[in-house]
């Protein structure tokens, strides 16, 4: 298997929660390094912030968003900037709960000519836990510079491979309020 870069999306404000959510402990742990296991076969990720550093104290390699408050697409363009490899997997820094095994099931979807692939449900692609190519770069840009925000609506544009989310997949929980992170600790969804 080819090597793939690995990106965590730290970069939102965390209004819901209160705090820096992704600092916020599940035993012993932030939230961030529960985001990174399912990732770290493929060798350390890196941590997408409003600014480099952030998280370095966490032992993350932390870049900057270069369009703060722009959302996840904004996070996809600076990992794009920065990968070495063709694709690259993008995940969310408080994504708690996610299988390694989901990534060998996008990286089994890929072929020649995409520029993504993503789990798709009924009704919506899930553009978070995904996996981008190289080529999507100038049309996230676009994307970003006509004021298109939204990473769903990027996928339908692109060429983009379709993955049918693993029966699993509801398990995992992105923790935007400490309700959700109480429901965790008690024990759900890990």
């Amino acid at each position: 298997m080819d090597a793939i870069s690995t990106y965590l999306l730290a970069g939102g404000r965390s209004r819901r929660f209160g705090a820096d959510k992704v600092r916020a402990l599940l035993d012993g742990q932030p939230l961030l390094a529960w985001a990174a296991r399912p990732l770290e076969r493929f060798g350390p990720p890196t941590v997408v912030a409003g600014r480099a550093g952030a998280y370095d104290d966490l032992g993350f390699r932390t870049i900057a968003d270069r369009r703060p408050g722009m959302g996840p697409l904004a996070g996809l363009e600076a990992a794009l900037d920065d990968t070495r490899t063709e694709w690259l997997l993008l995940a969310a820094g408080d994504f708690v709960g996610a299988r390694s095994v989901w990534i060998d099931r996008l990286l089994e979807a890929r072929r020649s000519g995409a520029a993504a692939v993503a789990f798709r449900d009924a009704e919506r692609w899930m553009p978070v836990f995904a996996l981008y190519h190289r080529s999507a770069r100038d049309a996230v840009v676009q994307a970003l510079d006509a004021g298109r925000l939204a990473a769903r609506d990027l996928l339908g544009t692109i060429e983009t491979v379709a993955v049918d989310p693993p029966a699993d997949f509801a398990s995992a929980r992105s923790v935007d309020e400490p309700a959700v992170l109480d429901a965790i600790r008690a024990g759900a969804n890990r």
